[in-house]
């Protein structure tokens, strides 16, 4: 399947070019984005974020492995954190 140009988080196109989109899955997190909160004001600091989660790579990409831990299934959807609330704002203010 194609993959959408769209999702409740907004354009893929606004991610920059190598951002990556679920294919068919509503409300997912865009992927292989750099993490910079110079170009988006509602994004904590990068050191507040990655004394919490992984960012990959000199430009602080997102990655699948920055939410989840595919090792470790204790949580919802692998996720790294228990708590879905403290795990989105540990981005996003």
């Amino acid at each position: 399947p194609a993959m959408q140009t769209r999702n409740q988080v907004g354009s893929k196109a606004a991610f920059g070019a190598g951002a990556y989109e679920s294919l068919g899955l509503t409300n997912d997190h865009p992927v292989n984005m750099n993490y910079d909160p110079t170009k988006n004001p509602s994004l904590q600091a990068v050191a507040t974020v990655a004394a919490a989660l992984p960012l990959y790579g000199s430009s602080n990409t997102v990655q699948c492995s920055t939410c989840h831990d595919p090792h470790n299934d204790v949580n919802t959807n692998y996720l790294r954190q228990a708590n879905n609330t403290a795990h989105c704002t540990t981005c996003h203010l």
